[in-house]
């Protein structure tokens, strides 16, 4: 479950061949990984659909998260609110596009708050070849980044985010505060990537 939130789907499907689950337990798992993942976004408790301490006390009374998903409401709820927020972030402005990837910009609000990370993975998923940054106005000026290298060259994504102060794994990494003098800057750096070649960095933990 954990992996799926992550966007680790060919792990996910590697544990859970190793583990016996069928493909529709793999898809029910899939589904709860994603909207755990999305309701971890968001600055303040007062963004998400539940805090992270309350969720962790209903999740707490399941040994099998497939139970979880037969008998709590609150998991319909979510994906209601995430295919909501999914909806307006699809209607954001995109300020470039080129053959190996997009920018996409988002205004600041609670909605583009929770699904930023969210979006960058649904792209990711949707066009694999390719490359995509998410970039969030902050209140405070300047965005917050994440960026998904394509999935069928998963690397690179960790370099381009540590030249702007950021940090991650070679797959999906992110800028917790982008300067808006930098904007541009940032976008013809992601333009000429060679995602093929770019060296994959550590494997470091982060969530942007």
């Amino acid at each position: 479950m954990g992996a799926c939130g992550d966007n680790l789907q060919a792990e996910a499907d590697r544990l859970g061949a190793a583990w016996g689950f069928g493909r529709a337990d793999l898809d029910r798992l899939r589904r709860l990984g994603d909207l755990l993942n999305y309701n971890a976004y968001g600055e303040e408790p007062i963004d998400v659909r539940i805090p992270p301490e309350a969720l962790y006390e209903i999740m707490a009374r399941y040994r099998d998260p497939r139970d979880m998903l037969a008998h709590e409401s609150l998991v319909e709820e979510v994906d209601t609110l995430r295919r909501e927020d999914l909806r307006q972030a699809h209607d954001a402005a995109q300020r470039w596009e080129g053959v190996r990837g997009a920018v996409f910009t988002l205004p600041d609000a609670p909605w583009s708050r929770r699904v930023s990370g969210t979006l960058a993975n649904e792209l990711a998923n949707a066009a694999p070849t390719r490359a995509h940054a998410v970039l969030r106005a902050r209140r405070g000026g300047g965005y917050v980044a994440s960026v998904r290298a394509p999935l069928e060259a998963p690397c690179g994504a960790d370099a381009l985010c540590r030249r702007f102060g950021g940090d991650g794994r070679a797959a999906a990494a992110g800028v917790d505060v982008l300067a808006a003098g930098d904007f541009d800057h940032f976008v013809d750096a992601f333009s000429t990537m060679d995602w093929d070649l770019a060296g994959a960095g550590p494997e470091t933990p982060a969530r942007q």
